[in-house]
């Protein structure tokens, strides 16, 4: 039987599910669950105070503590006034938990971690954010189907050309890979 989500990356051997598909060929084919197609449109704010932290299923690099390291480097220099919360989203398969809780259990906003979100979970995690940091696969395309503005930390090689199209067309901000 299939499962219920896959990990869709560069390697046939680390599938989960007989699916592979490369989503940077036509970004506005890619299929969304209901949770996103049916949101209501986001609401740009005039300054960030929440940031969702997704980096999908696995984050094998650990890029989550990492992007925790630079937001908290970030807050401490003062560049973000009024930021208040991060919502830090732990895939199914993601393997680091304890250096994140560590991380989270010594920072200097609050830190909600979530675990393992279902769709519509997800969806109203990344509606009441501000901004989300995401790799650039399937949930780049559902944040950004929701309106929510994106920094994109592309994982594997193939994130680059994903997230390669929607920066051409204006709609995130790319990093360099991890």
């Amino acid at each position: 039987s299939t499962p219920r989500w896959a990990t869709i990356t560069g390697l046939p051997e680390d599938e989960l599910a007989p699916i592979n598909f490369n989503i940077s060929k036509s970004p506005e084919y890619v299929p969304l669950n209901a949770a996103y197609r049916q949101a209501a449109a986001h609401v740009i704010q005039d300054r960030i105070r929440q940031v969702l932290v997704c980096f999908g299923g696995s984050d094998p690099r650990n890029v989550t503590g990492r992007t925790l390291d630079w937001i908290r480097g970030t807050i401490e220099k003062g560049r973000l006034p009024g930021f208040a919360r991060v919502i830090v989203v732990l895939g199914p398969l993601f393997a680091d938990d304890e250096s994140v809780r560590a991380k989270a259990a010594d920072y200097p906003v609050e830190v909600d971690l979530r675990r393992s979100l279902t769709p519509t979970e997800l969806a109203h995690a990344a509606s009441e954010s501000d901004i989300a940091i995401t790799t650039s696969g399937g949930t780049m395309y559902e944040f950004c189907a929701l309106g929510v503005p994106c920094v994109v930390v592309p994982i594997l090689p193939k994130h680059i050309v994903n997230a390669k199209v929607l920066q051409e067309r204006q709609v995130v901000l790319l990093t360099r890979q991890y």
